[in-house]
Parts: C-alpha cells; sequence; structure tokens
C-alpha cells in the first residue's frame, strides 16, 4: 500500500507541478499557490441546499492543505461540502465569506479524489466560480 500511496503522489506531484506551470487567472500569485480546479457551475433551483447540488471533484494528497472558494453574484448565498475519497465521509463544510462567497480552508487526511458538492442556500440561481488552490511546495 506504501508504494501505491508514494506513486500517486508522485503522480499527483507532476500533475499539480503542470498546473502551476501553466499559469492561471486564479487571483492568486501562482509562485506561492497551485491551482487544482477553476470551474464555473450554473446553479438552477434544483441546487438548493435542501434539494441537491453539483458535483465537483478534484485529486489531492495526504497532508496537503487545500483552499477552496466558491464564489458568485453578492446575490447568491453559494454553499458547499467537501467529502473524502469515499464520498460518505464529511471532510468540512464551507462558511459564509459574505458578498456571494463561501470559504473553507482545511487540511486533507488521505490521498485520492474528493468530492465538493455545490450548492446555493437560498435556491437562486446563478453561476458560481469554483477555485480549489494548495500552496506550492517545489
Amino acid at each position: 500500500m506504501n508504494s501505491v500511496r508514494a506513486a500517486f503522489s508522485i503522480v499527483s506531484a507532476a500533475v499539480f507541478a503542470g498546473v502551476a506551470a501553466c499559469g492561471s487567472d486564479s487571483g492568486t500569485d501562482s509562485a506561492h499557490a497551485v491551482t487544482v480546479v477553476d470551474k464555473s457551475i450554473t446553479l438552477g433551483a434544483a441546487d438548493a441546499c435542501d434539494s441537491g447540488g453539483e458535483d465537483v471533484d478534484f485529486l489531492a494528497v495526504i497532508n496537503q492543505t487545500v483552499t477552496i472558494v466558491v464564489s458568485g453574484a453578492s446575490t447568491l448565498t453559494p454553499r458547499f461540502t467537501l467529502y473524502a475519497p469515499d464520498f460518505s465521509t464529511q471532510v468540512g463544510s464551507s462558511f459564509d465569506n459574505g458578498g456571494g462567497k463561501a470559504k473553507l480552508v482545511t487540511k486533507l487526511v488521505e490521498s485520492g479524489t474528493f468530492h465538493l458538492t455545490v450548492c446555493e442556500a437560498t435556491g437562486k440561481p446563478g453561476t458560481v466560480r469554483v477555485l480549489v488552490t494548495h500552496p506550492f511546495t517545489g
């Protein structure tokens, strides 16, 4: 199992390094943060937090600290829940960052594909940006 984790870490590091080398319009200094996800999604009435949401997945490695920001128009109230690779264990949930934003900073305790479920607390339709970053360690 350790050789699998080591191989996964090497592959993930190479992928993340490639993303960092390409750069992005993430609003962060690419020398200090690596963008893992930068995606716009449209939330509709079916994506209200009490009835559904949209899923976004990303790869990450053990002991990595990730910053997740979901932002949209100031009239929106985006929320999200982060799930572990087993898609049942909740790793964390967003907190209201004001002005149509939700944010979570957390250190991950395992490697794998993590799952975000993004929803709109008031059920208003709109487009939000999902941004997942981690510190550049190279």
